[in-house]
């Protein structure tokens, strides 16, 4: 499914953090320690735990947006803290501006993690729900192996951009995809739902009315 592009890029800009740590403990004059200075360890276990904090945060906001705006929208929103995050990681000077960066990381990989398997039940036919919860775990592994594999073979410039191309492919690749019919029934938006569901099995509306009647009454 597309969405599982947002969870590879959240496993991603996890494992950014492995590969990176040990350049900025290089000495300074190495071109990948953008700092001008090595880390200490208490530096480096901050930028490694800062991202759950971003999380904490973010799952609240993301389970408000995907009841008040949709589940598509609140996913395609995640393009936005993505790339700011990947933003200050390219200008970043000083570690504070990576602290601040992996804070709103974590905010935007709260959001694949609560809302995708939201929207991956409320489309998803009852025989393949289950292959479909299951893919999460898989791509945020994906994601993570992405960073690791690349991380310790090329510089930090070429690691953030191969992390940061992540959100933006998922961006792509998901925007064609339809609301929740779920979330339409449920805020009175009937045709748009019948639609969505229409598109979402490759039938005609016709072809849906028993299964959008009985989704109708679920969200009654």
């Amino acid at each position: 499914m597309p969405g599982n592009m947002c969870v590879m890029a959240g496993g991603a800009m996890l494992g950014w953090s492995s590969p990176i740590i040990s350049k900025l403990k290089e000495d300074p004059i190495n071109d990948d320690n953008p700092l001008g200075r090595t880390i200490d360890d208490t530096e480096a276990s901050w930028i490694g735990s800062l991202t759950p904090v971003g999380a904490l945060i973010g799952s609240f906001m993301a389970g408000y947006l995907a009841e008040r705006w949709g589940r598509r929208i609140t996913l395609l929103l995640s393009v936005i803290p993505f790339s700011l995050c990947w933003l200050l990681i390219a200008v970043a000077n000083t570690v504070e501006i990576i602290y601040v960066a992996r804070l709103i990381g974590g905010v935007a990989l709260a959001i694949p993690f609560t809302v995708l398997p939201m929207y991956a039940g409320e489309i998803a036919e009852i025989s393949i729900r289950g292959i479909l919860g299951s893919f999460l775990q898989l791509f945020i592994t994906i994601g993570l192996l992405w960073s690791y594999c690349i991380g310790p073979y090329v510089s930090y410039t070429v690691l953030w951009i191969a992390c940061a191309a992540l959100p933006i492919v998922f961006f792509i690749i998901f925007y064609p995809m339809p609301e929740s019919p779920y979330f339409l029934f449920a805020n009175g938006r009937k045709t748009e739902a019948i639609n969505a569901l229409a598109k979402l099995r490759g039938k005609s509306i016709q072809g849906v009315e028993i299964e959008a009647s009985e989704m109708e009454v679920g969200t009654l």
